[in-house]
C-alpha cells in the first residue's frame, strides 16, 4: 500500500543500501516517458534515500501523504520546504476559487427564496469573494456597500472597522493580500463567523485567498536567494527534491510551467512529455466523453511504460515503482491539473470526469498520496458548478477533517444547500 511509505521505504531506509553493481538490461527503445525523473530514479534508486535524508525523512513522508503543513514544519528552509508551502498555496487558491462560486450562488438563492430576509452584508461578502479570486465584483455589491468593498480591498483607503468586521479578520487579511502582514492571525483561521453588525451570522470570504498569499510568501522566504527557474535549468538536470512527488513527469515539463509563470502559479502538467504522447484532443465543449478518452490513452501509455520498467528494474527500482506507486501518484496530479484547466475554461462536466478518474476509491474518504487535498477542493467546485451542492459538501467535509480553516466555507455552502432544499417535496428543512 502507498500508505506503507511512512513505515516502509522512507522509514527503514531500504533504498539506502548499496545493492548489486549489476544493472538489469534497459529497454531497447526509448520513448518520451523515459526522459522523466521516475525513470532516472528507477535506474538509480539510491538517489531516493540520498534526497530524503538530506532534508527530513519525516518531512518527505508528510509531503507525499498530502500533509503539507507538517511537511513544511519538518523540512528545513530550502527547496523541499518551499514546495510544501507552494502546495498549500495552490490548495488555498483552489478553495478561493470555490468560495468565489459559492458566495454569489448563496446571494442569488437567498434573494430568490427569501428576499426580505437577505442579510445586509451578504452582497458585500459575495463581492469580496469574487474580488479575492481575481474576478469582477462591482456588479454584485449593493450600492450602500460599494465603499466598504473598496476599503477592504485597498489598504490605502480609510479603515472600515467602525462599520464592519469589528473582530478585524477582514482587515488583517487585506493586509496579508497587500503584503503588509506575514500571516493570517490564528484566530481568523478557526472558521468562526465574522463579527458583523446586527444578527448576521456569515463567514469570511477572504480567508483562503489570504492564506494562499501568506503561503506563497513563506515559499519565497524558504527559497531565499535561490531561483526556481535557475534550479530547473541546472546543468545535468535539476536535483530530485525539485521534482519528487510533484505533478511533472520530467524536468522539461517543470521548465514549461516555469516559462508560463516563474512563481509556479500554474502547474499545468501539459509540457513536452505529454505532448509527445499525442493524447486525444479535448474539444471546446463541456462533455465528459472526450476527457475520459484522453485519460484512457494516458493510462495505456503509463501502464505499458510501467510494465516495461518493472521488467528491467533492479529489486530496489521495482520497490520504488510498486510500494511508492510513483506513476499512479503523478498520473493523479496530471488529471487534477487538467481538471483545474477545465474549470478555468468553464467546463465543469469535463472537470468532473477528470477528478473522478483521479479519485482513489479504495481510500475514497481519506486524504493521502493518491487523494491529495486539492482533489477534494476541485471535486467540490465541479460539483457546485454542476448543481450538486450536497455532493460538494460531501467532498468538502472530507477535506475539512484535516483542514480546520475550511469550516467557514463549509457552513456557507451548507446554507446554500438549505436554501435550495426549501420548498422541495421530501427534502428536510435543516435549521
Amino acid at each position: 500500500m502507498v500508505l506503507a511509505l511512512a513505515t516502509g521505504l522512507l522509514a527503514t531506509g531500504l533504498l539506502g543500501c548499496a545493492g548489486s553493481d549489476e544493472r538489469p538490461p534497459q529497454p531497447a527503445t526509448a520513448g518520451p516517458l523515459d526522459e522523466g525523473w521516475i525513470a532516472a530514479l528507477v535506474e538509480q534508486p539510491e538517489r531516493f534515500a540520498t534526497t530524503v535524508d538530506a532534508e527530513s525523512r519525516e518531512g518527505w513522508v508528510a509531503f507525499q501523504q498530502g500533509r503539507y503543513q507538517q511537511a513544511a514544519a519538518a523540512l528545513p528552509p530550502g527547496v523541499g520546504q518551499a514546495r510544501a508551502w507552494l502546495a498549500l498555496a495552490v490548495l488555498e487558491e483552489d478553495l478561493a476559487a470555490l468560495s468565489a462560486i459559492a458566495w454569489p450562488m448563496l446571494l442569488t438563492r437567498w434573494q430568490a427564496t427569501a428576499p426580505a430576509a437577505v442579510p445586509a452584508p451578504l452582497s458585500a461578502l459575495a463581492a469580496l469573494a469574487l474580488a479575492a479570486a481575481g474576478q469582477e465584483p462591482e456588479t454584485l455589491a449593493d450600492p450602500a456597500w460599494q465603499g466598504l468593498v473598496a476599503a477592504v480591498l485597498d489598504p490605502s483607503l480609510p479603515d472600515p472597522a467602525q462599520v464592519f468586521d469589528a473582530g478585524g479578520c477582514l482587515l488583517a487579511e487585506r493586509q496579508v493580500l497587500a503584503g503588509a502582514l506575514d500571516a493570517v492571525p490564528d484566530a481568523c483561521q478557526a472558521g468562526q463567523p465574522l463579527d458583523l453588525p446586527g444578527d448576521s451570522r456569515l463567514n469570511d470570504p477572504l480567508l483562503h485567498a489570504a492564506l494562499a498569499a501568506s503561503y506563497r510568501a513563506r515559499a519565497a522566504r524558504a527559497l531565499g536567494e535561490q531561483d526556481l527557474t535557475a534550479l530547473a535549468a541546472k546543468p545535468g538536470g535539476p536535483d530530485l527534491d525539485l521534482l519528487l512527488f510533484g505533478p511533472w513527469w520530467s524536468a522539461a515539463d517543470l521548465r514549461a510551467d516555469l516559462a508560463v509563470d516563474p512563481s509556479l502559479d500554474v502547474a499545468g502538467a501539459a509540457g513536452p512529455t505529454l505532448a509527445a504522447l499525442a493524447l486525444p484532443a479535448v474539444p471546446d465543449e463541456d462533455a465528459p466523453q472526450a476527457p475520459r478518452e484522453r485519460v484512457r490513452a494516458l493510462d495505456q501509455a503509463l501502464d505499458a511504460w510501467t510494465a516495461a520498467r518493472r521488467a528491467t528494474a533492479s529489486p530496489d527500482g521495482q520497490a520504488l515503482l510498486d510500494e511508492l506507486q510513483l506513476v499512479a501518484q503523478v498520473r493523479g496530479q496530471i488529471l487534477l491539473a487538467w481538471s483545474r484547466e477545465a474549470l478555468d475554461q468553464g467546463h465543469p462536466h469535463q472537470a468532473t470526469a477528470y477528478v473522478l478518474l483521479a479519485h482513489d476509491v479504495e481510500h475514497a474518504r481519506a486524504v493521502g498520496p493518491r487523494n491529495p487535498p486539492r482533489l477534494f477542493a476541485l471535486a467540490a467546485e465541479a460539483s457546485l458548478r454542476t448543481g450538486r451542492t450536497r455532493e460538494a459538501l460531501d467532498f468538502m467535509s472530507v477535506l475539512g477533517e484535516s483542514h480546520p480553516a475550511l469550516r467557514g466555507l463549509i457552513e456557507t455552502v451548507g446554507d446554500l444547500a438549505v436554501l435550495e432544499g426549501l420548498g422541495r417535496t421530501g427534502d428536510s428543512k435543516e435549521n
